[in-house]
């Protein structure tokens, strides 16, 4: 018979017969099971019996049995052999059977146990030790000190009276309820001493209130950090948004010092737990101001803000309403920002915290305000930030710049009032509602004034017509006016003469019209001639350019006038001034040499020298013409596929300016003799005529005037990143000659320029020589002849390098990539 057969057979005999097999057969397993381990005692045997105890429902009968089996079974602690507990059980049992009145064991009864056997040994003494007690049993859940006493009765001292001498000396949880206070507010008390920014929480405060505690103190730090940030703040240079934000942190504080106040004073809170409860919102709230406050110092009054309002969408709702709370505290401010700029155009008491901010480096050759888009706040979208900014620089721009006091008046009025009527909602989609309709009316406002007052289009079409001479006609008798004085040295060159024969050259050119018109001569005034400061011994074809001087308000989105874009204008004048140097040269010898021709035609044709001289004269000429062929095709690219053809761009982008309500009209005079109507110039007709409501949409995308200047910037930049005028860039190099495209182009024009002195030397030595065959000298004959020869040899070897240049230029252009550039180059070949 095993042993858990055997108990079960002996617990029948103690236990009353209403118990159930089943709790029973439980019992004698967990028995069985502890019974097994090495270290079995006496608390474990009665933990088992009154767990089987409260098992069963007749507890008085049981509590009987249950003292007996106790007994009986505790001789069984010291045995660890099966057969010496199932000899001893059995004999238990039989004893039980035979006298059942017996309720002990007699010392004859534990004489059956072998003598062999090891003695009864006591638990380990190791077991007090945490780690030890787990090697009880899986199923133990007893700890003692006495452990090791298997031998004595179970202790049945309550819990309290066993940890009393363990808590005499701990603070009570009334104690600590009178000195909380005093830490929540961070001062220090005679509880919880405040030291170094650390409250000590002492070892007389249990560590179930101790943990509490480090809970709950953490509002008292807080508490004083804020404290202190707020008095370090009190006298400091500050922004008004980080002032209201500081002064916001001082309302906080006195809301929590009258919590606390509250809290101590009333009797609704009698634990520990209880203080917790109640202070857990504060802490909340307080944990979010410092959080602030350590980006305090590096960040400006409208980050701050743009911190708060993303905090406005944290899922946390306690976070929400506070942030939601603080940036509409603080955003009252930043609305003042706005509607200063916006009504004013002013940056004044901004405090650097508006995303616009003056540029003084750009003061005098534009608006010095520049948008920030880095400060753009999260709470204004891109686009309506860039329309607030505009709209304060074309108040600027109107009010400073262009004289328009009684609308910038008028403006400003209206939308203060609008604007102040929005305070309440705050930047709210009202607030960019009206922002867009603001920005809308005042672009319209200042297109119309640079077109109508100082008409825009012209000025830019006149710059097209001169600087890059769009109108060649003025050039031509330009140069032929100032041929005597181009000619000469740069010394006698003065700008006061040539501004006399400027003058002159525009009255007899197609440029009249702009004379005494419907500008008062507004555009035309600007032209002006003057020289250049190349150094001595130049002459006046190399000293000698045009300008045209833009004053403000255009000036700021017309660049003419701004030492780079100067440069730029002047450098594509001068390169095309060559073209026309070149023309005069060819067009003057070519009129000299059909002179020539028509006076040797006077001798008779069988005098042989005469019908050598224009033979050889007829072959230079017919050099000099293909020369020019080439320079007129090459001149005509510049100027039809390069300059005309990005101007007409620039017209199309401008084209809104141009339709009925924007253009520069051409005014209706009336004839005062016989009081009839005559129109002075000519009327561009309504395209609204032909385009219905598409001059209205196109009307609500008008350029503003940074988009104005973008787009003359735009203009200058396509003509001169092309390839054939570029000499900032990689890409235009020619892969024959090394050198980029302007720099081969002005070497032919050189080469062509140097063939037209030669050939001007040939006319002079063909004329001198028909005087001489006039005067019939033989003896000077002979050395004008000579040198006629040595004349045309020279020009026959400048006509090689002509072509050599020319092949090189072409060849470069014909293995470039550029498809535009490959007919080119098929052209000019």
């Amino acid at each position: 018979m095993d042993l858990e057969n055997s108990l079960s057979l002996l617990l029948e005999t103690y236990l009353p017969p209403e118990c159930s097999d089943t709790v029973i057969q439980s019992f004698v397993k967990d028995l069985v099971f502890m019974l097994g381990s090495r270290f079995k005692n006496q608390q474990q045997l009665i933990a088992l019996v009154e767990n089987f105890q409260s098992r069963t429902p007749f507890p008085l009968r049981q509590q009987i049995a249950s003292h007996k089996i106790i007994q009986a079974l505790e001789p069984l602690l010291g045995m660890y052999n099966s057969r010496e507990m199932i000899k001893y059980v059995t004999a238990i049992h039989q004893n039980e059977d035979d006298n059942p009145q017996n309720t002990a064991l007699n010392q004859d009864m534990l004489t059956l146990n072998d003598k062999t056997d090891s003695p009864a040994r006591p638990a380990s003494l190791y077991t007090e030790s945490f780690e030890n007690l787990e090697r009880y049993s899986e199923r133990s859940i007893i700890s003692s000190q006495h452990m090791y006493n298997a031998g004595k009765h179970s202790n049945r001292v309550p819990l309290k009276t066993l940890s009393l001498p363990y808590s005499t000396n701990s603070v009570t949880e009334e104690e600590i309820l009178k000195y909380i206070p005093y830490a929540l507010l961070g001062t220090t008390s005679e509880l919880f001493k405040l030291e170094n920014n650390k409250i000590e929480i002492p070892i007389t405060v249990p560590n179930s209130e101790s943990s509490l505690l480090h809970l709950i103190f953490e509002s008292g730090l807080l508490y004083k950090n804020l404290s202190h940030i707020s008095d370090n703040y009190r006298n400091t240079q500050l922004s008004p948004i980080k002032k209201a934000f500081i002064i916001e942190i001082n309302r906080e504080l006195n809301n929590y010092t009258g919590f606390v106040n509250s809290l101590s004073s009333s009797q609704r809170v009698i634990s520990i737990k209880g203080v917790y409860i109640s202070i857990f919102d504060s802490v909340q709230r307080l944990r979010i101001f410092n959080s602030l406050v350590h980006i305090f110092d590096n960040v400006t009054g409208d980050q701050l803000l743009s911190r708060l309002n993303e905090l406005r969408y944290h899922g946390d709702l306690v976070i929400q309403e506070i942030s939601n709370a603080l940036f509409l505290s603080l955003l009252d401010l930043y609305y003042d920002y706005l509607c200063q700029w916006l009504t004013l155009g002013s940056l004044e008491n901004t405090n650097g915290e508006l995303f616009i901010e003056n540029n003084d480096e750009n003061s005098g050759v534009s608006i010095p305000i520049d948008l920030n888009k880095e400060k753009i706040p999260s709470f204004i979208p891109i686009k309506r930030a860039e329309e607030i900014f505009i709209i304060g620089k074309s108040f600027q721009f109107i009010q400073r710049y262009c004289g328009e006091l009684e609308f910038s008046n008028f403006f400003s009025n209206k939308y203060s009032q609008l604007y102040q009527n929005l305070r309440t909602k705050g930047i709210s989609a009202a607030f960019f509602d009206v922002v867009t309709t603001q920005y809308k009316e005042i672009v319209e406002y200042v297109d119309n004034v640079l077109c109508k007052k100082f008409f825009y289009n012209d000025v830019l079409e006149t710059l097209k017509n001169i600087l890059f001479m769009g109108r060649g006609d003025l050039i031509s008798i330009l140069i032929n006016k100032l041929a005597e004085a181009l000619n000469a040295p740069a010394e006698t060159l003065t700008n006061y003469g040539l501004t006399g024969i400027l003058q002159e050259s525009v009255q007899q050119s197609s440029l009249r019209n702009r004379i005494n018109g419907y500008d008062n001569n507004f555009v035309i005034n600007k032209l002006d001639a003057r020289v250049l400061d190349l150094g001595h011994g130049s002459n006046g074809w190399d000293v000698f350019t045009l300008d045209y001087l833009i004053d403000q308000p255009l000036s700021l989105i017309i660049n003419v006038n701004r030492p780079m874009s100067r440069k730029e204008y002047l450098r594509i004048f001068n390169f095309l001034w060559r073209f026309k140097k070149n023309r005069y040269f060819y067009e003057t010898e070519s009129k000299r040499t059909k002179e020539i021709m028509r006076t040797f035609k006077k001798y008779p044709n069988f005098i042989p020298i005469v019908g050598d001289i224009t033979r050889h004269i007829s072959k230079c000429s017919t050099l000099h013409s293909q020369m020019f062929q080439f320079q007129n095709k090459l001149e005509s690219y510049y100027l039809q596929f390069i300059i005309e053809r990005h101007y007409k761009d620039l017209q199309g982008r401008l084209e809104v300016l141009s339709n009925d309500g924007f253009q520069s009209k051409v005014p209706i005079t009336v004839d005062t003799r016989n009081d009839t109507k005559k129109v002075n110039g000519v009327l561009k007709p309504k395209m609204n005529i032909f385009q219905g409501t598409k001059v209205q949409n196109a009307a609500q995308n008008l350029p503003n005037i940074d988009q104005l200047d973008a787009i003359h910037n735009d203009y200058l930049h396509k003509i001169l990143s092309h390839k054939l005028l570029s000499t900032n860039s990689n890409s235009n190099y020619g892969h024959f000659s090394g050198k980029p495209y302007p720099a081969s182009v002005l070497q032919v024009l050189e080469v062509i320029h140097e063939f037209t002195i030669i050939y001007s030397t040939l006319n002079e030595t063909a004329y001198q020589l028909y005087l001489h065959l006039s005067l019939e000298k033989p003896s000077t004959i002979a050395n004008y002849s000579h040198d006629l020869v040595s004349t045309i040899k020279t020009l026959s070897r400048t006509f090689r390098q002509f072509k050599e240049a020319k092949n090189i230029l072409c060849r470069d252009l014909r293995v470039d990539g550029d498809e535009e550039l490959h007919i080119l180059s098929k052209l000019l070949k």
